[in-house]
């Protein structure tokens, strides 16, 4: 039964009741045949090419009567272009969205019309203003986009006519009443603070009914399509042009098998039903098929009601479907596809690409499409509020509301309008902690970067800080600062300058975007300032004000070429004319795009006030049906080809195709491009690399790489800019060593990762230092503490760990470490860090006190001048390791013992030994020979969150020997375990042969050794400028250069592993050579 209370029902809108239909009108038409069709087509293009055969039939010169087809705002450009067509140029055929025909017939009002944007503006101050009487939204009332949210629910309440005293139904469950007591007081506070003032799009529709007389259209014509439902209000108007016009014709998909389950829901042609039937009249049903191609006749019976599939074959190049382990190669493999059907004849604006999500989808179109030279236009809109203007002025703001924290300060000094280079004064801000107070520096006056930061620091005073910005002001003083600060700084001259530079580097559409933005801009403040004027607020509320309204905003730019590609997503503009349709990123939940329930009102609030008699349409089951539904009409517009593209990774994660995948494969028998493997795909890419390199080379290959070759052959071709890898660069010795010393540490790195070694060792790039207290920190303090606390107990014996407080309160106070204190968290993290020094400082003493060995030397520096470094003779050149040891043990007899106190977990086996990445004991233990000692013993002595009093045992090799054993540690007793070394005696007094640590004498010999012969092998690479991308096994995991060399996206990682070798393989390793 239809429902009549659209047409029927009193609702209270800007404060005066609607007028009521008459029925005098419906009981005179009815059981009258009007001249209202109904068309059932099969698609939405059939819908489409029904409409413009009507249209075809008309005299475009007979002026006695108007036509009007009536469209979705995405389906305008469309509609026009097929009127230029088929009617050719005429002034009785006009294209107008219900909105636009409002414009037509509603005479112009006292009232200021309210858009999107200002009415979110207007929501977002009204949130404000009754935050303290909200209940469900009074903790989210002030976040990103709730103002977004309330008006499209205010506005669909608005489009089905429901007013707000209706949403105060006592029978509703308790959950919804309260969420509905929120929405309508904000419903109620929006239609009293628009009375007599503003009028919106909704408004604007129940004006429009009442325009809609016999009068005023009797002779005009209606035609409306692509429509995938209609709202309470667009149904009161299409009944006034049912009852007072020509005629009016609704061309819709619609089919009597449709179902609860099917994509299909019969809404338009229901509405058409329900209206007539409201009104009185019958109307006539016509239907009409037609496909655009013979496969897209096959796919959308399978796709729209699961018909049984027979699959057929097509001519190649039909219909491809495409999998890519990536975004990146979906895109590199889509450029091929388009590349090569302008090679068989066809242009570039044939081919129609729909993505998941065009902005995931933009950096690697630009990237792939660019190496391909393929034109192309993104029909992507940016939010004005992203643009470097707003975000000047959004930014500037933020700084005073947040006391001017450094992280609001850096985000508004990097802006490229502020027209400064802070990349100096946000190093020395980072590594000095410099907060909220830039009057001047009080700290790191000898930092290279002080007189440029400190330049920088004054210019941010002027422009920002010696601003005056109120807590608390009228909206229009807040305006008038905006519009000062864009005035006094210049922003539309240096908007204009760096509009030009973004064009000189090639970036067009964000030049074009940048040129618009200003104007977009000024327009907003006037906006605020139209809507707020005197109102007093606080900061943070003109912000998020401000921020909602620059949000609603978009700037779009047009295509500066005739013959592109034009990409999209699914919801923009909607074109039946597709020769070649390209979907990209057919993934589950992504394409079809799976609506999550986000919204002020979920589906079953939704289906509760429907039960109460209130239909609202915003329902996101319904929203996901119509996304599949679109999709599926889509799919059925190509005319010539069909190419389907879903990816297998998103990152780490592996993601399924979305279900028509497998319908678009089972409908045409359609192989993937690359078949499923049993093995992985890179796995696949990765020997046809191989492969193509060996031949290349005139190599031999198996049948295996043979077959991978054969498959992927051509996608290996991208990567021979990797095959021809650089792996050396000239001038090696000068790039690696400036003179003629290096650190263990260096050698390690290169062992890690050749091209890692480059970047930190031969560019010198490092990573910005900050005051955050991090694991190095923790160490270089600990390190000082644990120098001087032994340095101490040489002279004083006695000394006790209540000295090491005050040796560490003595760090804590030079000026790089006076950084940390200048926080809470950072005095936090040195109260605890003080209890651990101290909980060391008492173990270290008892190890030296428990041992024979005694401190000899503490931050003991090896190098050449003093003639105590290890030397490497390579190619005839003469090098010299550098360092420091942490601390020297030796005894009156000549043997030497080496700590170095390492933080978090360290590890040490000869495995690591073997591979170069542990080198720095036994090096250590070569620089001791220096001082004309003989190291028995070297150690790593872990330092690690301990305060609570556990022992920490010491990791590292020494001689096989009890007496060795007994002399680090005398406590230790027959059948008993060190607590230092962590070995224990067997019941006779051995050593237990179990215990790694402990070598024979000619074994640690020989690891010394190899460490030295490993040395000058990497000595003698550097000079030769060795580069590769060679790391070990998780060397990429942590290191903040993968991104440079192409482990992340593009080459196929492989990694360098080690076989487990033992000490005595040492002996015969160094014996060989």
């Amino acid at each position: 039964m239809f429902n009549a209370r659209f047409i029927l029902q009193k609702s209270f809108i800007f404060g005066i009741i609607d007028e009521i239909i008459l029925l005098t009108a419906g009981n005179r038409l009815k059981g009258k045949l009007m001249n209202v069709t109904l068309i059932c087509a099969n698609t939405l293009r059939a819908a489409k090419t029904a409409i413009d055969d009507k249209l075809k039939s008309l005299d475009p010169t007979d002026l006695d009567f108007t036509n009007y087809v009536i469209v979705p705002d995405r389906s305008t450009l469309d509609a026009e272009k097929a009127i230029l067509k088929h009617v050719g140029g005429s002034f009785n055929t006009q294209v107008v969205t219900f909105k636009n025909l409002a414009k037509r017939f509603v005479a112009g009002s006292s009232l200021t019309y309210l858009n999107k944007q200002n009415g979110i503006l207007l929501l977002s101050g009204l949130a404000f203003e009754n935050a303290d009487k909200l209940t469900c939204f009074s903790k989210s009332y002030d976040t990103d986009g709730f103002a977004d949210k309330v008006y499209e629910v205010v506005s669909a309440l608005k489009y089905a006519r429901i007013n707000p005293r209706e949403l105060a139904a006592d029978d509703l469950p308790s959950s919804l009443k309260n969420k509905l007591k929120d929405v309508r007081l904000l419903y109620a506070a929006y239609v009293e603070a628009t009375k007599d003032r503003f009028f919106d799009s909704a408004d604007t529709l129940e004006r429009l009914t009442d325009c809609l007389t016999a009068e005023r259209i009797g002779n005009c014509r209606f035609y409306l399509y692509d429509f995938l439902s209609f709202t309470a209000q667009e149904k009161a108007v299409l009944a006034r042009m049912v009852t007072n016009g020509k005629s009016v014709t609704v061309a819709t998909v619609a089919d009597d098998r449709a179902n609860r389950a099917s994509v299909i829901d019969n809404a338009v042609a229901l509405a058409v039903k329900e209206v007539c039937g409201a009104v009185g009249c019958e109307f006539k049903k016509e239907f009409f098929t037609c496909h655009a191609s013979f496969f897209t006749k096959k796919l959308s019976s399978a796709l729209f009601f699961n018909s049984p599939i027979r699959a057929v074959d097509l001519p190649d190049g039909t219909v491809t479907v495409v999998s890519s382990p990536s975004i990146d190669e979906e895109c590199l493999a889509l450029a091929k596809f388009v590349r090569n059907h302008v090679r068989e004849g066809g242009l570039y604006k044939d081919v129609k690409v729909v993505c998941s999500d065009v902005s995931q989808y933009a950096y690697a179109l630009n990237r792939r499409f660019g190496d391909y030279s393929v034109p192309f236009y993104l029909d992507e809109k940016t939010s004005l509020d992203k643009t470097v203007a707003a975000e000047y002025l959004t930014s500037f703001l933020d700084c005073h509301l947040a006391n001017f924290d450094i992280e609001k300060i850096l985000r508004f000094a990097k802006n490229p309008l502020f027209e400064t280079n802070v990349s100096a004064f946000e190093t020395f801000a980072r590594e000095y902690n410099v907060n909220f107070n830039y009057d001047e520096f009080d700290i790191g006056k000898e930092h290279a970067f002080f007189a440029e930061a400190d330049a920088t620091r004054a210019k941010i005073k002027e422009f920002v800080c010696d601003v005056t910005v109120p807590k608390a002001a009228r909206a229009a003083d807040y305006v008038e600062i905006l519009k000062k600060i864009v005035v006094e700084h210049d922003i539309v001259k240096k908007t204009e300058t760096y509009s030009e530079r973004l064009k000189g580097y090639g970036y067009q559409r964000e030049a074009e975007i940048l040129s618009q933005a200003q104007a977009k801009i000024d327009e907003v403040l006037g906006q605020v300032t139209e809507i707020f004027g005197n109102t007093e607020m606080d900061l943070k509320r003109f912000i998020v004000g401000l921020t909602s309204s620059l949000a609603s905003q978009t700037i779009s730019v047009l295509p500066t070429k005739n013959d592109c590609v034009f990409v999209s997503n699914l919801d923009k503009g909607k074109d039946h004319d597709v020769k070649v349709l390209a979907v990209l990123g057919a993934n589950e939940s992504e394409l079809p795009k799976v609506y999550k329930n986000c919204a002020l009102l979920s589906d079953k609030n939704i289906e509760d006030l429907s039960k109460r008699g209130l239909s609202v349409d915003i329902s996101l089951e319904q929203k996901n049906r119509q996304e599949k539904f679109s999709l599926f009409n889509l799919l059925c517009e190509p005319t010539d080809k069909l190419y389907v593209s879903y990816k297998t990774k998103n990152g780490k994660e592996e993601v399924r195709p979305s279900s028509f995948v497998s319908v678009v494969k089972k409908c045409f028998n359609v192989k993937e491009s690359l078949p499923v493997f049993a093995e992985d795909k890179k796995t696949v890419l990765n020997k046809a690399i191989l492969a193509r390199t060996a031949l290349k080379e005139g190599k031999a290959i198996d049948a295996d790489m043979k077959v991978c070759f054969k498959l992927m052959g051509e996608e290996a071709k991208i990567y021979d800019v990797f095959e021809s890898e650089v792996k050396e660069v000239e001038n090696g010795e000068k790039l690696f060593f400036k003179g003629d010393e290096f650190s263990v540490t260096r050698i390690e790195r290169f062992f890690e990762c050749p091209f890692k070694h480059f970047l930190a060792d031969g560019l010198k790039l490092k990573e910005q230092k900050t005051a955050d207290f991090n694991a190095a920190d923790f160490g270089n303090v600990l390190h000082e503490v644990f120098d001087r606390f032994v340095t101490r107990l040489k002279s004083h014996p006695d000394a006790q760990p209540c000295d090491a407080e005050v040796i560490f309160d003595s760090v804590m106070q030079e000026e790089r470490n006076r950084a940390f204190l200048r926080t809470a968290k950072g005095k936090a993290v040195i109260a605890r860090l003080r209890k651990e020094a101290v909980f060391h400082c008492g173990n270290i003493k008892r190890e030296i006190e428990n041992g024979e060995f005694r401190p000899l030397r503490t931050e003991f520096e090896f190098c050449k001048k003093d003639g105590t470094a290890p030397k490497f003779v390579v190619d005839g050149k003469e090098y010299f390791l550098k360092g420091f040891i942490d601390r020297v043990d030796v005894t009156e007899d000549g043997k030497a013992v080496v700590y170095d106190y390492k933080t978090g977990n360290p590890r040490f086996t000869e495995k690591l030994l073997y591979g170069g990445l542990k080198l720095q004991l036994y090096t250590y233990a070569s620089a001791v020979k220096g001082l004309n000692y003989e190291p028995i013993g070297c150690f790593y002595y872990k330092v690690s969150n301990s305060a609570a009093g556990k022992q920490q045992k010491l990791i590292g090799r020494a001689v096989n020997d009890i007496d060795t054993l007994r002399r680090i540690d005398r406590t230790v007793r027959d059948g008993e375990k060190s607590d230092f070394l962590g070995v224990s005696l067997t019941k006779t007094g051995e050593i237990n042969a179990q215990q790694k640590v402990w070598i024979t004498e000619e074994e640690f010999e020989a690891c010394r050794v190899y460490a030295e012969k490993i040395i000058t092998e990497a000595c003698r690479l550097m000079r030769r400028g060795y580069i590769s991308v060679t790391p070990v096994s998780s060397a990429c995991d942590y290191c903040r250069g993968k991104g440079v060399c192409g482990q992340l996206d593009t080459r196929i990682k492989t990694e360098r592993t080690f076989a487990d070798v033992k000490t005595k393989d040492f002996l015969s390793m160094t014996e060989e050579g």
